[in-house]
């Protein structure tokens, strides 16, 4: 990735903002959802084929109770071997209701490593082998592994894609849905949580936009750097980690008497007790 060079030399303190703004959400965003993990859609039919089971024999991916459960995987991926961990967690927990759980694999899996996977996930579900990939190409299969919940009446109730945050609390409300446990209020409680209050406070702001002048200042971009530090120190005067990395940009601009009005700043704001940032305070090197 060709990495631009950010400009903030005369930019407002809105835009600085809004630079920084930007910066922080490319380090926080986790993976996102995604769009559409089959080509049927939620309450369509899913087609009940009839597969090679691995071991032996054969079984068809949907089953006449109230809910089937399939994934489809893929031998070698860490991601795999976690929602498999995760479902065989469920099985258990489910044993003895009307609920099929299933994996799939494609057929050109080698089966000894299908075979690997599956026990070193702890799964008891058949895994059927599908051979010519003639069920993805039915379903669309774009993601691996991706979970399909399916009622009694062979209609695609939900499908989950990987995710490391509340997959197995997702599938597990939607086939207690299904089972008739819970109501639709208590299924959104569990797709969508009430997220937690976020801090949005001049301190933290300001903290955001010292730690993104400190990589602008170690990529070599000084002036930038000078000109977001000053601003976190403007927004947030009793705060220590702001004038931190000031002194550090003044000192790298051999400004030494800037620095050191700088560092004696962060200092008072740390004996109001403020935290000091985790870098120390360097002498300029003509002090």
């Amino acid at each position: 990735m060709t990495q631009g060079r950010v400009n903030c030399g005369g930019m407002s303190r809105s835009r600085i903002l809004a630079v920084t703004a930007m910066f922080t959400l490319a380090l926080t965003l986790a993976t996102p959802a995604a769009a559409g993990a089959f080509a049927v859609e939620v309450g369509e039919h899913v087609p009940d084929d009839e597969l090679p089971v691995l071991g032996g024999g054969k079984a068809h991916l949907l089953a006449p109770v109230r809910v089937s459960v399939f994934v489809f995987f893929r031998t070698g991926q860490e991601h795999s071997l976690d929602v498999l961990t995760r479902l065989a967690r469920l099985e258990k927990e489910l044993a003895g209701r009307p609920v099929r759980f299933v994996a799939v694999a494609s057929g050109d899996e080698p089966e000894a490593e299908v075979r690997r996977l599956a026990k070193q996930a702890g799964i008891q579900m058949p895994v059927l082998l599908d051979r010519g990939d003639v069920l993805y190409g039915k379903l669309g299969v774009r993601l691996h592994p991706v979970v399909g919940i399916v009622d009694e009446g062979h209609r695609l109730a939900a499908y989950e894609p990987f995710r490391k945050v509340n997959l197995e609390a997702r599938v597990l409300a939607q086939i207690r849905l299904l089972l008739g446990e819970i109501g639709r209020s208590e299924l959104a409680q569990v797709l969508d949580p009430p997220s937690a209050p976020v801090d949005e406070s001049d301190a933290v702001k300001a903290a955001l936009q010292a730690r993104f002048a400190r990589k602008l200042l170690e990529a070599g971009q000084v002036e930038q750097a000078l000109a977001l530090a000053k601003a976190a120190a403007a927004l947030a005067p009793q705060a220590p980690e702001p004038h931190t990395v000031l002194a550090e940009v003044l000192t790298a601009r051999g400004d030494c008497a800037g620095a050191a009005k700088e560092q004696q700043l962060a200092r008072a704001a740390q004996a109001k007790g403020a935290v000091l940032a985790a870098a120390t305070l360097r002498p300029c090197p003509a002090q």
